[in-house]
């Protein structure tokens, strides 16, 4: 898994940390008056900024991971699509029940549901039934909606008699078996990119130009630190080199 760039909010708080540091050295000098600056709260503010910033990188590459994981599964569903298709054959379905499982086959493959081809009973596939015809497709199926088709595509099977095999990863209950491990990875994809959004709205709020933020009590406490160490040559040096930038949000 690739290093995740944090777009430079770790720096935020690094910077942070160092005010806090120049704060803690004057010692009883440092008395603000506004409570935002006082060093219990500026430490209390670092601790959850830091944290938001390590919570938000983990879903990031939650996110990565899962991603990857339905990659794999999405080529392993294409696999089994080809093997579906032989068998199909090998059971003699024909007609619009054929049509349906060709539609949904080809929307697993991220393709049209409707094709020029004709089927091995001779008819010809361009007018699949209402129910496996998808409006707006075409080749640039999501791995989301390839997964659906996949899950149409064991419906559509399951409700065929005809339809047999001997081969367990083929057999309907082993199709359902993989569709039901199919949707929880989707589910949690899903979760993840809500969790995802969560954890980036803390990020901003606690880092950005909030009036909670480190980038604002931040700046407050430069301004502070500053009359503070006048005539410290070291320390204001220190003191120019932290800035709070705006980040990407």
């Amino acid at each position: 898994m690739r290093t995740l760039k944090d777009g430079g909010f770790a720096r935020q708080v690094e910077n942070f940390r160092l005010l806090i540091n120049l704060a803690t050295q004057l010692g009883t000098a440092y008395n603000p008056v506004k409570d935002n600056l006082k060093l219990v709260n500026m430490q209390t503010l670092h601790t959850e900024a830091a944290k938001a910033v390590d919570d938000w990188i983990e879903a990031i590459n939650t996110i990565e991971k899962l991603t990857s994981q339905r990659t794999e599964e999405l080529k392993k569903v294409n696999n089994l699509v080809t093997r579906i298709s032989r068998e199909v054959k090998v059971c003699g379905i024909r007609g619009e029940r054929l049509t349906d499982i060709n539609a949904a086959i080809r929307q697993v493959r991220g393709r049209k549901a409707t094709s020029n081809n004709k089927t091995t009973d001779g008819q010809n596939n361009t007018t699949p039934s209402q129910t496996t015809q998808e409006k707006g497709g075409g080749v640039n199926h999501t791995i989301e909606r390839k997964m659906d088709a996949f899950h149409r595509l064991v419906k559509i099977l399951e409700d065929m008699p005809e339809y047999e095999s001997n081969d367990l990863d083929l057999q309907i209950t082993g199709l359902k078996a993989k569709s039901t491990e199919i949707k929880t990875l989707q589910n949690d994809y899903g979760n993840e990119l809500i969790n995802r959004e969560r954890q980036k709205a803390i990020r901003n709020r606690l880092t950005l130009n909030d009036l909670v933020s480190i980038a604002y009590v931040g700046r407050l406490a430069k301004d502070y630190l500053r009359n503070q160490y006048k005539g410290s040559k070291a320390e204001l040096n220190t003191l120019r080199a932290i800035r709070f930038k705006a980040v990407e949000a």
